[in-house]
């Protein structure tokens, strides 16, 4: 499956169906031009994002997994989970088994679904050291058939340039973000069912095993986790005990933000 022929050839499909829902109600043009501003986001707990400030790139779970525990075992890890059967699915129909980083559209002071992809939000701006993300109107995980199988029609159909984005996340969400404040869009586009914990998302992909950390022009954190990691380092400081990896990579980064190559954004 060429999954970037199939966005290419959507991009007038994504453009009519976001201008019906900015012509039915003038309010979605507001969330239409957020959108077009947006970067990806991509949330991260604090082990994979030590080992990501670790060698500069920013990785797949897969590989981060790899280095961590070895091919066999990474991939049990990965595909082996709950919604690992139908990941697996989707990338081999990609020809990107292993090579994906995942994440969603961000808005500002979006934190994502940080309860359990990561309290770590990385706030990526595509560019020529990347490939071009891939937008989905869905997640891939769960919106495309059964476990171990991925509806190859459908995904061609709901894929979208990185150009596009707005109009995808427009002809999803428009009308609902019409009736809701601006300050509920970051949810409305990069959240999740605490019931359920799934999320549905407007999800971004990069076909990629790893691309340069240059590509994150901000790292974004709640108010509650930087005061906790904040107080983890000063007791470690105080009284020689270890810290847990989010607090270690918390402080790794205050070292790139002092030295000004990445900048960190506290939200709440």
């Amino acid at each position: 499956m060429d999954l970037g022929a199939c966005a290419a050839s959507n991009g007038d499909s994504w453009r009519r169906q976001a201008d019906v829902v900015v012509e039915v109600d003038v309010r979605a043009g507001a969330f239409r031009a957020e959108c077009e501003a947006s970067r990806m986001g991509t949330n991260m707990h604090g082990d994979k994002f030590g080992a990501v400030l670790g060698v500069g790139e920013v990785m797949s779970t897969y590989a981060y997994r790899e280095g961590a525990v070895g091919p066999k075992n990474a991939h049990a890890e990965v595909f082996g989970g709950p919604y690992g059967a139908s990941r697996l699915a989707f990338e081999s129909a990609v020809n990107a088994e292993g090579a994906i980083v995942y994440g969603t559209l961000d808005l500002p002071n979006a934190l994502g679904p940080s309860s359990r992809y990561g309290e770590f939000r990385l706030v990526i701006q595509p560019g020529p050291s990347m490939a071009e993300p891939v937008v989905m109107a869905h997640n891939t995980a769960t919106g495309y058939g059964e476990s171990g199988s991925f509806d190859e029609t459908r995904g061609c159909a709901d894929a979208a340039t990185w150009s596009s984005r707005a109009d995808l996340a427009t002809a999803r969400f428009g009308a609902q973000a019409a009736k809701t404040s601006q300050d509920a869009w970051p949810e409305l586009l990069a959240s999740e069912d605490s019931a359920t914990v799934e999320a549905d998302l407007v999800e971004v992909i990069v076909r990629e095993e790893r691309f340069p950390l240059s590509a994150v022009e901000a790292v974004r954190i709640s108010k509650g986790d930087r005061d906790e990691f904040a107080q983890q380092l000063a007791e470690a400081l105080a009284g020689g005990f270890d810290v847990d990896a989010a607090a270690a990579a918390y402080a790794r980064l205050v070292g790139l933000v002092d030295a000004g190559e990445c900048r960190l954004e506290v939200v709440g």
